[in-house]
């Protein structure tokens, strides 16, 4: 990976029962020969309307990171298990994390896991999901202490380029009502690359996948107007697919939460020949109310909860 931009992301999401969101990030990203980019990041979305997000960058020397087990660590930040259960810990000045997530349903991977993006196999993404987990654990906001209960998702993404350079946006939306959960990930691609769309649905209920698929449809119902950049950014949308005896139809509509510049722990002069360059990422985080309508072999019924939507572009 001396070349070509590499960047490798671990993504922790959970929402608890009183309704309240967390977010995690931690990026492992080499932009190109000069510029590397190390950072943890995390928001909390607390219901009457609290928020406290954090983001900080490190250099090489405070990065630990394994291959033959589940360790990464960014100084004080650790992030570490197994595929069955994983301890997410996280600290700055105010705010202390201490989350355990452990597994509903097994980690699945589509296919080998491995999306080659050229002809020559040279380009890719690998994507490990994990479904539907469960929360616990204590979160601290000053003299504030929030003991943690609720569902979670993650995922871990290896790819061979900078996302903003491939996807002109990413749609991910997760929510989780009852025993049915439900993640939808689109890739909208940006001009001369083939296809323009990679979308991937999955919903399981209880301990099991029920359904994996790439054929769905998905149309915006609404936008958040992003006027600082002049550009429209999709907050709700409506979801509907069929495939076999499977049938799903979704209704979403979202308020924003945070809008969030994935480059901003970066210096000023580093990101000053970036934005030159054109590179730029902003995460903008809806929370969406939700109603489904499933009819499977495995459950069908009517199905509403709070969920989350990030669209990055």
């Amino acid at each position: 990976q001396n070349r070509k931009p590499y960047s490798e992301f671990w993504y922790y999401l959970s929402v608890n029962e009183a309704g309240a969101v967390i977010i995690s990030h931690f990026s492992l990203a080499k932009i190109n020969l000069f510029f590397e980019q190390f950072t943890v990041d995390f928001g909390i979305y607390l219901p009457d309307g609290t928020t406290h997000y954090y983001s900080q960058s490190y250099v090489r020397s405070e990065v630990e990171s394994e291959s033959d087990r589940f360790h990464i660590k960014l100084r004080e930040n650790t992030l570490g298990g197994t595929l069955e259960s994983q301890r997410l810990q996280i600290k700055d000045d105010n705010v202390a994390v201490d989350l355990r997530f452990d597994s509903e349903v097994p980690a699945y991977r589509d296919g080998d896991g491995r999306i080659y993006l050229d002809k020559g196999k040279q380009d890719y993404m690998d994507v490990t999901y994990q479904p539907a987990m469960r929360v616990e654990g204590d979160i601290t906001i000053g003299e504030q202490r929030i003991q943690w209960r609720g569902w979670g998702y993650a995922d871990h993404v290896r790819q061979t380029f900078i996302p903003t350079e491939f996807a002109g946006r990413l749609y991910a939306f997760r929510v989780k009502m009852g025993d049915l959960f439900i993640s939808s990930l689109d890739y909208f691609t940006n001009p001369g690359i083939q296809p323009r769309r990679l979308p991937s649905l999955m919903v399981t209920y209880k301990d099991r996948i029920i359904h994996v698929g790439h054929d769905y449809h998905l149309e915006e119902t609404a936008t958040y107007e992003d006027s600082e950049r002049g550009i429209s950014v999709p907050s709700g949308f409506r979801l509907s697919g069929k495939s076999g005896t499977f049938e799903i139809s979704c209704s979403v509509v979202g308020k924003l939460l945070q809008r969030v510049d994935l480059l901003s722990t970066m210096g000023t002069f580093k990101r000053s020949i970036l934005s030159f360059a054109g590179v730029s990422s902003f995460d903008y985080i809806f929370s969406e109310d939700v109603e489904c309508r499933v009819a499977s072999s495995e459950v069908s019924g009517l199905f509403s909860g709070k969920g989350v939507l990030e669209v990055v572009q």
